[in-house]
């Protein structure tokens, strides 16, 4: 068996600038750090509205927006929204809400619209006094025409990054520290188009650029797969191919989650 597939790879606000239109930034976390890999590193505004407009220097298409908070903390978020459109006027653009979870701490929108302009506007509402968020993505999205990832081989689960301790008397001494999801499996019987496809994805991603994983959204496979496995996270390491029979391709991978 196997379960849908989809990756958030080509994120068009490496390259964009960014600016507040309604709200302003706190100075501990400003505007900038939405564009900073780790979610700790997260923009806060003052107020519990805010509305970030993102020039991606030209004119792209848009299909797929995502949010990760800061995975120590909260969502900071109760509302998000998003609007393309070809100047910064925003006025006739069409707004999609972005499904958010407080649980699992991240919010996505895969649209069946494809949006084409030059900027974004996303719109946050906060949780009281103020909205945050820890990392964004704005682009298109990767999706399998197989959409296989092995039911067999898939992997959930956490890393404590806590350490102990032990005396010789049995006593433990714990540094408690935080834990942090990860995501494996193997994806299997790709096309040649497919697999160079993601073997592009690979190179371009390698181990020190992060990118969304999301399995099973529909809930085909798994129940409640929408949020729960959902990962924005590192390559564990770059994937390696083999053919089978010299027809298809396979590959494993892991992707660690960004802190």
């Amino acid at each position: 068996m196997a379960c849908g597939i989809i990756f958030l790879s080509e994120n068009f606000l490496d390259n964009a600038t960014v600016s507040l239109s309604l709200g302003t930034e706190n100075d501990q976390f400003p505007l900038s750090n939405i564009q900073n890999d780790a979610t700790v590193n997260k923009f806060r505004s003052q107020e519990n509205a805010v509305e970030i407009v993102i020039d991606m220097q030209q004119t792209r298409d848009v299909d797929s927006v995502a949010i990760a908070a800061d995975q120590t903390g909260t969502l900071g978020l109760t509302l998000a929204s998003y609007k393309v459109s070809l100047t910064t006027d925003f006025s006739g653009s069409t707004s999609y809400n972005i499904p958010l979870s407080a649980e699992f701490l991240m919010g996505y929108l895969l649209n069946t619209v494809v949006e084409t302009g030059r900027f974004v506007e996303i719109t946050l509402s906060g949780t009281g006094l103020f909205a945050e968020i820890g990392a964004l993505f704005v682009g298109e999205r990767i999706e399998l025409t197989q959409n296989n990832l092995s039911l067999n081989s898939f992997r959930y689960g956490f890393k404590d990054n806590s350490t102990t301790k032990q005396n010789k008397f049995g006593t433990k001494f714990v540094d408690k520290r935080n834990i942090a999801k990860f995501i494996s499996g193997a994806i299997e019987f790709c096309t040649t188009s497919e697999q160079e496809t993601l073997d592009d994805m690979f190179i371009r991603h390698q181990r020190n650029l992060p990118l969304w994983m999301i399995v099973d959204k529909d809930g085909a496979s798994f129940v409640d797969a929408e949020f729960k496995l959902s990962i924005y996270g590192y390559l564990f390491r770059s994937p390696r191919w083999s053919a089978p029979g010299g027809q298809t391709y396979s590959t494993t991978l892991r992707l660690d989650q960004v802190i």
